[in-house]
């Protein structure tokens, strides 16, 4: 049998070689490698404007992202008052309608915080929905939670006895709110209830609104002006009773 001879047969081995590349074409080709294999890495210029890309978004986001943080904030707070009103109401319910003192007074047996009844002698509430989130000390410590009127076992006591002010619906008494200490700027519990103490004020520390607790359960978030309208009790908020900073 007469075998095929021809420019790129190689005879019994079978195999077939592709032909070679010009020295020119190899050159060509080093030199491309080499190209890519030098430009792997970002330059100097390169980095700077990545950097400065990443800085202009943190500078557009980071003020949406705190406002998102502190909506959430003021919405556990909110959520905080309504379980701090559940505690009010078992207690209620156990007392035969009486509120629980909120009298700061250790020479007299159980005048105390609010707090101190609910959480540490009634167990009606866990301490750490006593305070809100968006405020030092942002933990439960008692005197230094929601704010109250002062009340004891004579005064503005039972649900009934609250609407002594001329004011008779209980959605626009307020039962606690946000509050502050303006010598310690921290919460305080007892504030403003007797009239003469004018450092221990409502705060309105959620981009100008201050949560309260109404009497009948629900929470309303109010600025300056809603506070200080009139409509509000068991009394008069004046506005040195008010603080805006935040």
């Amino acid at each position: 049998m007469e075998r095929r001879r021809g420019l790129f047969y190689t005879g019994s081995l079978r195999r077939v070689h592709e032909p070679a590349l010009p020295s020119f074409a190899n050159a060509q080709a080093g030199r491309r490698r080499s190209a890519k294999l030098e430009h792997t890495g970002f330059t100097l210029i390169e980095l700077l404007v990545v950097i400065a890309i990443i800085a202009v978004l943190a500078a557009m986001l980071l003020p949406a992202l705190s406002l998102a943080r502190a909506k959430v904030q003021q919405s556990t707070c909110m959520n905080n008052l309504k379980q701090c009103y559940i505690g009010h109401i078992m207690y209620v319910e156990d007392y035969d309608g009486y509120l629980p003192p909120n009298y700061n007074n250790p020479t007299i047996k159980d005048y105390c915080p609010w707090s101190i009844v609910l959480v540490s002698r009634c167990k009606y509430l866990d301490g750490e929905v006593c305070h809100c989130p968006s405020w030092p000390p942002h933990t439960y410590v008692p005197g230094q939670t929601y704010g109250s009127y002062k009340r004891n076992f004579v005064k503005l006591n039972m649900i009934s006895e609250m609407g002594i002010y001329g004011n008779k619906n209980l959605s626009n008494i307020i039962l606690l709110a946000d509050s502050i200490s303006a010598t310690s700027n921290t919460g305080v519990e007892i504030f403003c209830g007797a009239g003469n103490y004018v450092s221990e004020c409502y705060h309105c520390r959620h981009n100008g609104f201050c949560n309260c607790l109404m009497l009948d359960g629900h929470v309303e978030a109010l600025n300056k002006k809603d506070l200080i309208s009139g409509n509000y009790a068991p009394k008069p908020i004046k506005d040195e009773y008010v603080v805006e900073y935040y």
